[in-house]
């Protein structure tokens, strides 16, 4: 049981690694295509320069506040609702440990 808790925790935290990863290369890739479009009406080296540069800033930015409190937020979601799983699979074996102690001091008490 412990070890199918562990692989849970860790399937998960590989799950948002994932969806981070994939969010980032979506990210790169559209500001790319964007930069790239742009780079054709630039002609100058110092103008691409700059518009790459603010396209980075752009990624940075965008993933540093929006994409990772946004992965950041459901991941403690998922978090949170494991814990309330697990506190409730332990207050049920909880509750079948005491019934069966109880049947057992009531079998010892007949003896």
């Amino acid at each position: 049981r412990n070890k199918w808790y562990a692989r849970l925790f860790s399937n998960m935290y590989n799950l948002l690694s994932i969806v981070e990863i994939l969010s980032s290369f979506l990210l790169v890739m559209g500001l790319s295509e964007i930069s790239h479009s742009g780079a054709e009406f630039i002609h100058s080296s110092m103008f691409s320069f700059a518009f790459a540069a603010t396209f980075a800033f752009l990624k940075v930015i965008i993933e540093r506040y929006w994409i990772s409190p946004a992965v950041e937020k459901w991941g403690w979601k998922l978090y949170e609702k494991s814990i309330i799983r697990l506190r409730e699979k332990t207050l049920a074996i909880n509750y079948e440990a005491s019934l069966l102690q109880e049947k057992n001091n009531t079998l010892l008490s007949l003896i």
